[in-house]
């Protein structure tokens, strides 16, 4: 179960549904510690607690699955600060506390503690008035995880900022991936790396690798569960490129982002062809040109 340690996790005493009158109060009890970011933590450390906004027309509220724009009203934004520690949860996959506003009968603006959870994703985008935004999916961690029983659990009746209502079951909705396609991409390439050639030998006739969507399956990004949407690497370079800090060329050449290098070419076979847009796709989630070649994407 995740705990409070260093502002993760949960907080002593706040179950999911609590109600603040104000954003002092998220503060004072440790809910969010930041009194002026919407955003709380770092980019060493990761992001502790977000306060949901309406301001960004854009944001995909959909209770278990919330998909959120970055800080940064003005140009582009860049992954810093805030979006810096946010990108750091998503790999270290700590929890995140998230709030959101509510109206007040009276016109204002409260706040209820919705719960934890979980930075699945994160990529860059255009906006429609042109800047480069960065965008993050949040999914709810299961109710075990929020220091409830999986089941309705009655609020904190009478207590100061209470709901007083009844919480119901937290359900999560998730992609289903073929293991099939899966498997056969990396029987392929007999478990060897596209990317590096390493083939992890872990015994006699046993060997490691990992299936990487180049084009993620959940929304909002719609990739194929396709062989052709496929690599066969080894968990570096998986994690490498799921961050961006890898990408691969029309022309299959592996660019590292460190410092725009040719690192070799992508390993493709007759049996196993690569889908091109899914690579543009990726490309452009990070935003990145034709990197090493001096063109457009």
């Amino acid at each position: 179960m995740p705990s409070s340690s260093a502002g993760f996790g949960l907080v002593p005493g706040v179950l999911p549904g609590r109600r603040f009158d104000d954003w002092a109060g998220l503060v004072r009890a440790g809910v969010h510690r930041q009194l002026m970011s919407a955003i709380a933590g770092g980019g060493k450390r990761g992001a502790e607690s977000v306060v949901l906004s309406d301001e960004h027309s854009r944001d995909e509220d959909h209770g278990d699955v919330i998909v959120l724009t970055g800080e940064g009203a003005t140009g582009d934004q860049q992954l810093t600060s805030g979006n810096a520690a946010l990108a750091t949860s998503a790999s270290t996959r700590a929890p995140v506390r998230v709030v959101r506003p509510i109206a007040t009968a009276a016109g204002g603006r409260a706040y209820l503690y919705d719960g934890l959870y979980t930075v699945e994703d994160y990529w860059s985008e255009q906006s429609p008035d042109g800047r480069r935004v960065w965008r993050f999916r949040l999914v709810r961690r299961v109710p075990a995880e929020q220091g409830v029983a999986d089941g309705p659990q009655p609020d904190e009746a009478d207590g100061p900022g209470s709901v007083g209502a009844v919480r119901s079951p937290l359900s999560i909705q998730r992609v289903v991936r073929s293991t099939a396609v899966a498997n056969l991409v990396k029987r392929i390439h007999d478990f060897r790396c596209q990317v590096c050639g390493v083939r992890l030998q872990l015994s006699a006739g046993s060997a490691y690798a990992e299936a990487a969507h180049i084009r993620s399956l959940p929304s909002p990004h719609g990739g194929a569960d396709t062989i052709g949407n496929v690599l066969c690497l080894c968990p570096n370079c998986h994690v490498l490129m799921d961050r961006g800090a890898l990408v691969i060329n029309d022309d299959l050449t592996v660019v590292s982002r460190a410092d725009s290098s040719v690192l070799g070419v992508l390993r493709e076979t007759a049996e196993h062809r690569i889908d091109r847009e899914a690579l543009a796709y990726h490309r452009t989630l990070h935003g990145v040109a034709e990197e090493g070649r001096g063109g457009d994407a």
